[in-house]
């Protein structure tokens, strides 16, 4: 018998041997039925093959998921080699995903109700064609991803190097092998075997330079509207920062892009388009527990890489995100490489590096909701950004701040009886007492039970636009022996309640032992920003934030600025060093080391040569 008959016949006896009451054999090893599991397994991909493996292992990648459905600890192993993955034959659903888009996705690797199971690449790289979101870990615990890399064929951003720039327009030479285009009635059309880039989302605009492959000093994020298109329908104040554009090929492979550009772009440096919506994360974690990646390798994907929400325990230990060694292209993944949003447990990153992102290496953070109604012991609310609309993170027990979104002053605390969901964006809360007489529609609330604690050490960031860690949660958090060169802030500690409605009032946050290398040589900001969006600062109120010190780390920058902070009680800042650099020129020359506003009982020690 050939082989691939035999890997037929393996399957067909798994399929058909699972649906009676016997006795039935895999890969020659005994299985029982009768609602029985193996404890521990190793299914072979390589078993589950056909014909047409080779061109989409999608539906074969499914046949080897339902087979360990019935092993308690299952390792689904892959050979070393190249596995290419097409949207077309995968299984899709429908998602809310906080901050990237909603929708129904196709999944090449859909862990839904999950346990005890590990993908084991074997150091394999897995190349994704169209729009597929590689995995998917919904209401699954006990999951290990292991050792494989994750690219697609085609990337879902554009990119060409500036031959001219006036304050008109932008010339930009576009491989078309590459990046695939077509200039059709004055609108600019990036394409691929199964896709066209869309226009209904602003187009982001950022220069790197080749040499470094950093973002540049210059101004260096715009959004742009393929033909002035209107997007009130999804955030109307897209329209009030976003420029319309329109485009004309000058010959093959040149492009003028004609907007009112809003700095002058540096001949030979290369200028991405990001031209998708968030829609395709790398890996999305959904209500899920003890979820591991170890040694995984995100080159590209079309959103954030690693997206928790609602999750318990997530570790990261050696993943890199960054772009191919030797690839022309200048982006690794389009939004931020690490995102967890009400997150439990203890997020860890370890020994990780994120490069070349087009947004920020993590954030951490819970969800503020605004009150729509309330009535004795219940409250309407709704969720106010359009990227964390089906997100309702409550459930009964949870302890809930009502929070002034003006001064940011949490005025009580309630605990939850009860939670109705209304639809995607507003839901109801019943509380174990009557709401306080104090509270009333337009307060903020958030959850402050489902937090985590984080841990983050022996990491590198850098080369992205913009940040390094966002940090907002009220458990414990420990970032230790990091090294930062992003262009702007590595480390941004805020909380707002009026627009990216992104909660986590800090209380045990030790920044210790890292190196900052000329954070902020794009924009002059300093390397640690602590900046709650405080509109209206309440007098001889306590500071949002609390609790934080910053020690025993080296600064490395030709700019004296290190740190900014705001409404913080009890901040340190001490042991610190710092050693002159001439990689770039100064930008925020006459700034002091630390400048401190609404800053209650803070402990400032001057900075030391290193």
């Amino acid at each position: 018998m050939c082989t691939r008959s035999r890997r037929f016949m393996n399957y067909a006896r798994w399929t058909f041997g699972r649906r009676g009451n016997s006795h039935y054999s895999r890969n020659g090893q005994a299985c029982m039925s009768n609602g029985e599991r193996e404890e521990s397994m190793i299914i072979d991909i390589n078993n589950y093959l056909d014909e047409n493996s080779s061109a989409d292992i999608v539906p074969a990648v499914q046949r080897a998921l339902a087979a360990c459905r019935d092993v308690k600890q299952a390792t689904l192993r892959f050979q070393p080699g190249t596995y290419h993955f097409r949207a077309e034959r995968a299984p899709e659903k429908f998602y809310y995903i906080s901050n990237n888009d909603c929708g129904v996705r196709r999944i090449a690797f859909p862990l839904i109700e999950r346990s005890g199971l590990t993908i084991d690449g074997g150091g394999a790289e897995f190349i994704f064609h169209g729009r597929i979101t590689p995995f998917v870990l919904d209401h699954s615990s006990d999951i290990t991803l292991r050792d494989f890399s994750v690219d697609y064929d085609r990337p879902f951003f554009s990119q060409g190097e500036v031959v001219a720039c006036t304050e008109e327009s932008l010339d930009l030479r576009i491989d078309a092998t590459e990046f695939p285009y077509r200039v059709d009635g004055g609108s600019l059309v990036f394409t691929a075997p199964d896709w066209t880039s869309l226009h209904d989302s602003c187009w982001l605009v950022t220069e790197f330079d080749p040499r470094t492959r950093a973002p540049t000093r210059s101004m260096y994020y715009y959004p742009i509207k393929n033909k002035g298109i209107s997007f009130a329908h999804i955030d109307k104040s897209f329209d009030d920062w976003a420029q319309p554009f329109s485009a004309t090929e000058l010959e093959p492979g040149l492009v003028r892009l004609h907007y009112k550009t809003p700095w002058r772009h540096t001949i030979g440096h290369i200028v991405t388009l990001g031209h998708e919506k968030r829609n395709n994360p790398g890996v999305f974690i959904h209500e899920s527990s003890n979820v591991t990646l170890e040694d995984v390798r995100l080159y590209h994907v079309g959103a954030m890489g690693v997206i928790g929400q609602l999750s318990t325990d997530i570790s990261l230990k050696r993943v890199m995100v960054a772009t191919r060694a030797g690839s022309s292209r200048i982006v690794s993944i389009k939004a931020d490489a690490t995102h967890f949003v009400n997150c439990e447990g203890t997020i860890r990153l370890e020994d990780c590096q994120f490069d070349n992102m087009l947004d920020d290496a993590t954030n951490i953070h819970g969800i503020y909701s605004s009150i729509s109604r309330v009535g004795g012991d219940t409250i309407e609310a709704e969720l106010k950004h359009f990227q964390q609309h089906g997100i309702c993170s409550y459930r009964p027990g949870d302890r809930v701040a009502f929070t002034e979104p003006q001064t940011m002053q949490t005025l009580a605390e309630g605990v939850v009886a009860e939670v109705r969901v209304i639809n995607a964006r507003f839901f109801e809360l019943r509380f174990k007492d009557a709401v306080p007489a104090a509270v009333r529609p337009g307060f903020a609330i958030a959850n402050v039970t489902r937090m985590p604690a984080a841990i983050i050490r022996n990491c590198r960031t850098g080369n992205n636009r913009p940040r390094g860690f966002l940090l907002g949660s009220n458990r414990p958090m420990l970032i230790e022996g990091n090294t930062f060169y992003n262009s702007s802030h590595a480390i941004h500690v805020s909380g707002d309640a009026n627009y990216w409605n992104e909660s986590g009032p800090v209380r045990d946050l030790v920044i210790r032992g890292n190196t900052f290398q000329n954070c902020g040589y794009a924009d002059g900001s300093a390397p640690i920003n602590i900046g709650p969006e405080v509109p209206k600062a309440a007098e001889g109120g306590p500071g949002y934030h609390s609790g934080i010190v910053i020690e025993d780390n080296t600064f490395i920058s030709p700019n004296p600025n290190r740190l900014t902070a705001r409404h913080v009680d009890g901040l340190v800042f001490r042991n610190n060093r710092v050693k002159v650099s001439d990689a770039f020129a100064p930008n925020a020359a006459g700034k002091p080391p630390v400048q401190l506003w609404e800053c209650r009982d803070a402990v400032v020690e001057e900075v030391t040569p290193a």
